[in-house]
């Protein structure tokens, strides 16, 4: 995959740590995208983290079949260590830097799309062995970031519209943060992605409810959370709650979905 396609991945990955944390009830999160490591060949570059202490971990490149992540990449499966320095599962190149952040256990899980691994995702305790509840979670929050990858890069192709194209312009939204070009953009990304150009009349009652609808409103302008949350007067958290009951009512696995699909439904 090219420069642009990376960064939508590395965007999907970031946006779903948070969710990994609460499943897995683990302190430490990271994760990044399979791209060129510089030399021509493809390796795990660890670019989103949470929890951590030190930047031991970030930017590390891993390459497949080695160490956590790599054996994730090259055997297509989730991976889990309780100890990780001492584990015969894997190989150990990265000791120094998982010892410098008191890791102890650890899993890696990988992140697919179009048969191939993209990205991984790990979850760490400083103190404790993982669960398998903890594994099941982590791959459950994998299959998430594969759903919105399957909007997020290749719904372009289904209109003729190159998936690189999309995902740079996805890239540069995201660069631009609060500037007032970014609903802009996102609105022409929305238009290029939809299979409907023209919006549908609403049929029967809305699903959602008139909260929900200004949210998504707000959302599809291009607002983060706080700033619909300074706008409205909501606290972070109950904006937050509205955007994911309105992703859940229109069985969207993504804001831009949601935001999508409530507008091909004339619902905004």
């Amino acid at each position: 995959m090219g420069a642009a396609a990376t960064a939508v991945i590395r965007q999907a990955v970031r946006q779903r740590l948070g969710l990994l944390q609460e499943l897995t009830g683990l302190p430490v999160v990271f994760g990044g995208a399979v791209e060129d490591d510089g030399t021509g060949k493809r390796a795990v570059v660890i670019s989103q983290v949470s929890g951590l202490r030190t930047p031991a971990l970030e930017g590390l490149v891993v390459h497949p079949g080695t160490g956590l992540g790599g054996k994730a990449v090259a055997g297509g499966r989730a991976v889990v260590v309780d100890d990780y320095t001492g584990s015969r599962l894997i190989t150990h190149e990265y000791d120094r830097a998982v010892q410098h952040e008191g890791l102890v256990s650890a899993l890696a899980a990988p992140v697919r799309h179009s048969d191939e691994v993209v990205a991984v995702l790990y979850a760490a305790s400083r103190s404790r062995p993982l669960g398998e509840t903890a594994i099941r979670a982590a791959e459950h929050v994998a299959r998430t970031v594969e759903r919105d990858l399957e909007h997020m890069l290749p719904a372009a192709d289904r209109n003729g519209v190159p998936n690189g194209v999309v995902a740079e312009l996805r890239a540069v939204a995201e660069a631009l943060g609060p500037s007032p070009l970014r609903p802009r953009l996102e609105r022409a990304v929305l238009a290029l992605t939809q299979d409907d150009p023209e919006p549908v009349a609403a049929n029967g009652p809305s699903p959602l409810t008139t909260r929900q609808a200004q949210i998504l409103r707000l959302v599809g302008d291009g607002l983060t959370n706080r700033e619909i949350a300074e706008r409205t007067g909501l606290a972070d958290a109950t904006v937050k709650t509205y955007v994911h009951d309105a992703m859940r009512r229109l069985e969207a696995h993504t804001r831009t979905r949601a935001v999508f699909i409530a507008r091909s439904r004339g619902l905004l």
